[in-house]
């Protein structure tokens, strides 16, 4: 802050935001963030103030603040359609296709993760593929589709673990034997 390197500042303001936020620290979180959003809009920095809005969305919908979470995410994206940022845009519409799973509102789920898949194939961000295939396997495992639901799954698991994705692998897998658990298959659960 001292060197005048404001856009610097916001994004370890960022970086310490998702440090609380992985340490469980919700409202450190939040405050560091708020922070980081002041800072980037202040020099009028959009890709630096739809990250912390990003992240913002991610805070809040742990919290179970879904409202506020899609509010959020939609700002984001709004602001990744201006600046033309296309990794951006597939990561926005993928975490908003998560919480309109989490509010039942299946259809928006579906258009936000597919469009998000589109993106993420036409760029080449596999890791973005897997996300928005395992989004859309939540999605149709939520309204009981049971087989759409499987295959996209399998498929973004596959992906995960071709690029060492571990975590997602673990996302796909748990869905996975929710979606067996549903269908009472226990031994593949």
């Amino acid at each position: 802050e001292v060197l005048g390197n404001v856009e610097g500042v916001a994004l370890g303001h960022n970086m310490m935001g998702i440090i609380h936020l992985l340490r469980g620290r919700h409202d450190r979180a939040l405050e560091e963030l708020q922070k980081s959003l002041d800072a980037s809009t202040r020099i009028g920095d959009q890709a630096g103030t739809a990250l912390s809005l990003d992240t913002a969305g991610i805070v809040y919908a742990q919290l179970g603040e879904y409202d506020r979470s899609r509010q959020r995410f939609e700002a984001s994206l709004a602001l990744r359609r201006k600046i033309g940022d296309q990794w951006g845009i597939a990561s926005s519409l993928r975490t908003l296709a998560v919480v309109h799973v989490e509010t039942g509102a299946f259809g928006p789920a579906l258009e936000c993760a597919s469009s998000s898949l589109e993106i993420a194939r036409e760029i080449g961000d596999r890791w973005g593929v897997g996300f928005a295939l395992d989004a859309l396997g939540a999605t149709y495992l939520a309204r009981g589709e049971h087989d759409r639901a499987l295959s996209l799954l399998e498929e973004a698991r596959e992906v995960r673990e071709s690029i060492g994705d571990r975590w997602g692998v673990a996302r796909a897998l748990g869905n996975l034997g929710r979606l067996f658990m549903e269908r009472g298959q226990f031994d593949r659960a």
